[in-house]
Order: C-alpha cells, then sequence, then structure tokens
C-alpha cells in the first residue's frame, strides 16, 4: 500500500496564502486607491506639441498648424478644422475664442476660434527666431523666442501686434506671466525670473537655485511646476513672487518631464519616455504617484474628468477611474491579476481535490 504524502500545508493554511496573494496583486492592477489612466481614444492625428480645451472643442498644435478637434464626447472626438501655419505651431493660449500662437519661425500668430470650424488669422509678428511658448497678461503677449530671448508684444489691436519690449536669452523654451513678474525656461540656465510691470523694459534676472534643464512651466493656482527634462518635475512655492522657493520633486529614472497641469489636489505629468503620470499632491513636499499610462506626451490638459494629451501619435484622451477597457498600463496589470488568480485557484483546487 503506497502510503498517500502528508500535504506541507494545511487546507487554512493555504487558502490564508491565496488570500495574501490576491491582497498584493490587486495593487499592482489597479494602482494604489484601485484606479487607472484609462485610454478613451486615440486620434492618430500626427505628432501633437500642445493641447487647449476650451468648452467642446480641443486646440491641438502641431507641424501643419492647429487641429481644433469637437470633444462634447470625449469617446468620439471629430476634427471640424485645421488652421495650416507654414512652420507648425508649438505653443498656445486663449483670451476667449481669440488664440496667440508661438507659430515656430512664423512667429507670434493671433487667430480668431469664435467658429471653431472657420478659424480666421487676425495678425501675425514674425519675432525673429523660432517662437516656442506664449503666455497673456493684459495686453500684452509674452513670447519664448528660442535665441532671440523673450518678445513683449502690444496685442492691444490683435490685427497690428506690435513689440515693445525684449530680454535676451541664447535659448528660451518656456514663459509664464503673473502680476507682473515673468517665469522663464532656459534650459542651459535654469529658471528664470524677470519683472516686467513694465512691459516695455523688462528688468533683473534671478536665476532660481536647483533647476538647472528647465524647459517648460505651468504656473498653477497656488505653486509654480517647472519640467526639467531628465532631472524631473519641480513644485515651486511662488507666494513671493520674485523668489521662488523649491519644495517638492518628482523625478522618473530615465524620463523627460516635458509638461506638468495641475487640478486642486492632482498633478499630470508629460513625460516624453514614461509616458503620463498622475500625481496627488496634497501635500506638495512629497508627490506621491497615483496611476500612469504608456505613451509619448509632450503635454497635458484636465478638465476635471478627462485628461487630454498632444502626443506623438496625435491627441490622446484619458479618464482616471476604475479598470476599464483601455489599451494602457492598467489592463495589462489587470490580466496579471487574472492569469494569477487563475493559476492559485487552480493549484488550491488541485490540493483540495487529489489530497
Amino acid at each position: 500500500m503506497v502510503r498517500k504524502a502528508s500535504p506541507a500545508f494545511s487546507k487554512r493554511s493555504l487558502v490564508t496564502v491565496f488570500v495574501l496573494l490576491i491582497s498584493l496583486l490587486i495593487p499592482l492592477a489597479h494602482g494604489a486607491n484601485g484606479y487607472v489612466l484609462n485610454e478613451i481614444v486615440s486620434t492618430r492625428s500626427g505628432v501633437a506639441y500642445c493641447v487647449h480645451v476650451i468648452e467642446d472643442y480641443a486646440f491641438v498644435t502641431g507641424n501643419d498648424g492647429v487641429k481644433v478637434f469637437d470633444v462634447s464626447d470625449p469617446t468620439s472626438p471629430s476634427r471640424v478644422s485645421t488652421l495650416e501655419l507654414a512652420d507648425g505651431a508649438f505653443d498656445l493660449c486663449f483670451d476667449g475664442w481669440i488664440a496667440y500662437i508661438a507659430a515656430d519661425e512664423e512667429g507670434l500668430t493671433i487667430a480668431d476660434f469664435t467658429d471653431p470650424a472657420h478659424p480666421e488669422v487676425l495678425g501675425t509678428l514674425n519675432t525673429g527666431s523660432s517662437a516656442y511658448d506664449v503666455a497673456l497678461e493684459g495686453h500684452h503677449a509674452y513670447v519664448a523666442d528660442n535665441a532671440n530671448g523673450l518678445r513683449v508684444v502690444d496685442v492691444s489691436d490683435p490685427g497690428n501686434p506690435v513689440m515693445v519690449g525684449s530680454h535676451g536669452f541664447s535659448d528660451l523654451r518656456g514663459v509664464e506671466v503673473r502680476g507682473g513678474v515673468a517665469y522663464l525656461a532656459v534650459p542651459n540656465s535654469g529658471l528664470v525670473v524677470l519683472n516686467v510691470s513694465d512691459p516695455s523694459s523688462p528688468s533683473g534676472e534671478w536665476l532660481v537655485s536647483g533647476t538647472y534643464a528647465t524647459i517648460n512651466l505651468h504656473l498653477g493656482s497656488e505653486y509654480l511646476y517647472i519640467s526639467c527634462h531628465s532631472r524631473g518635475t519641480r513644485i515651486l512655492d511662488v507666494s513671493d513672487p520674485l523668489d521662488p522657493q523649491i519644495i517638492g520633486s518628482y523625478t522618473i529614472v530615465g524620463g523627460e518631464a516635458w509638461s506638468a497641469f495641475d487640478d486642486g489636489d492632482l498633478l499630470f505629468v508629460a513625460d516624453l519616455q514614461m509616458g503620463a503620470r498622475l500625481l496627488d499632491i496634497g501635500d506638495p513636499t512629497d508627490p506621491q504617484e497615483l496611476a500612469s499610462f504608456g505613451t509619448q506626451p509632450h503635454d497635458v490638459f484636465y478638465d476635471g474628468e478627462y485628461a487630454y494629451l498632444a502626443c506623438e501619435r496625435g491627441l490622446v484622451i484619458l479618464q482616471y477611474g476604475p479598470p476599464g477597457t483601455d489599451r494602457g498600463s492598467g489592463t495589462s496589470n489587470l490580466i496579471i491579476l487574472v492569469v494569477a488568480a487563475g493559476l492559485i485557484g487552480g493549484a488550491l483546487y488541485a490540493y483540495l481535490r487529489y489530497r
């Protein structure tokens, strides 16, 4: 008679192990709080650099200019027009439905999108180099004009923009302005602060330490977020506008932080190599990652429900929530959970059946 070997574990022990394994796998599949970034749709519309959403329309810059998508149904965006620009467009900002566009070697282009299906160019200004970024305060547009530095343009008459001031930099990539203070992204130096209370004569030049390789900026309601390429994202307290202080940071090994966008306690980071990252910044000194999605974004805009990404493959729309039918990391991790659960369940069944 062959004696049946004694099992190494009791039924209760094996069930306990099974439950523990499942409890460990669930966070892997669902993120720390059970939510993931689900891909809703991708337009596959060509490389995109910047995205801005107004009401039911997404405005996306790229190599052929500005594409306008109707996103009243985010699951099925439709292109309604393209404002074609000879050198394409990098960035844009709005005053109502009037867009101020950083149009590379064409400089500053001002366009009326009151009828999104039929945009109209109102005025242009050759800024001399390559317009990468633009910010608006009052009747002045501030253009980050690469090798020519900062260009200040009077746009009180959108049909006749006039350059009224400048400040030289050898490589200026980004600009934000608030309350007469300009924050500038100068990759070979870092974050530079200028006094532009007199737009015709920018003065001072304060370099913020610890901000080397800054290539882009986002000025939120409370904090300034700077993207420092391989050095990650920095969060700065700007309660003293002329003396920003770094209070938090987020860095991914091998990443390239290109832009950021905040909404309350959430911060979206567009990392060209490591994808879209969603952070909890309830404590801005200690950002915590909530979810991620693998793609190649240059920019991100969040409307409180959907995240719009300007990616290498065009406009991509994500939603933060329970795992769905997305094609991103959430589904991949969920598959891992299902397979693991099946294997463990099979082992448990075999043990109970044949012991």
